[in-house]
């Protein structure tokens, strides 16, 4: 993770409460449920959630999660997984700052679908509350694994964030 504060361009800092949790946060960004947004590439199905614009599962086309002539393809997202434990989850964690994003957010889009194209697109999704804006912004290759992932954080107020950013992957996947 990323240590050091988060200051808003043109704008003094302003204050995310100390010790903010999902438990502490307002009724209006607690989330219960999210939304489907769907990914396909040619060699994968993502889907994520806007529940803390995280990964849901993610199917690989080319392998098969059994030896049976039927199967699905192989998740990497554990089926088990609690909402609240799914990969790539960002935690913030400092003096000014403590806030894991078990929010719902906003996507850009419903479905993104490259198979067959040649350029690079991507999924935005963004949440604002307790004076910050978080954006995940996730950009997929049509023919090839890698994800990239930028997080960005917004401070909306006037006083100083500090803390630590952290990128959490769970997996249920025995050793």
């Amino acid at each position: 993770g990323a240590e050091g504060t988060v200051p808003s361009p043109g704008k003094a800092p302003t204050a995310f409460e100390a010790k903010t949790t999902p438990d502490t946060l307002p009724a209006s960004a607690q989330a219960v449920s999210g939304k489907d947004i769907k990914v396909e590439t040619d060699l994968y199905r993502a889907v994520f959630t806007t529940r803390g614009a995280r990964l849901k599962s993610f199917g690989l086309k080319d392998y098969a999660a059994t030896v049976e002539p039927d199967s699905l393809p192989f998740n990497l997202v554990g089926a088990d997984i609690p909402a609240t434990e799914r990969p790539l989850r960002v935690q913030f964690d400092g003096p000014t700052m403590r806030f894991a994003d078990d929010v719902r957010y906003t996507a850009d889009r419903e479905r993104l679908d490259l198979v067959g194209t040649a350029e690079a697109r991507s999924v935005s999704f963004r949440w604002e509350g307790k004076g910050v804006a978080l954006t995940k912004t996730y950009t997929f290759q049509p023919a090839a694994y890698p994800i990239a992932l930028e997080v960005g954080v917004q401070n909306l107020g006037q006083e100083r964030l500090s803390g630590r950013t952290m990128l959490v992957w769970t997996t249920l996947f025995e050793d």
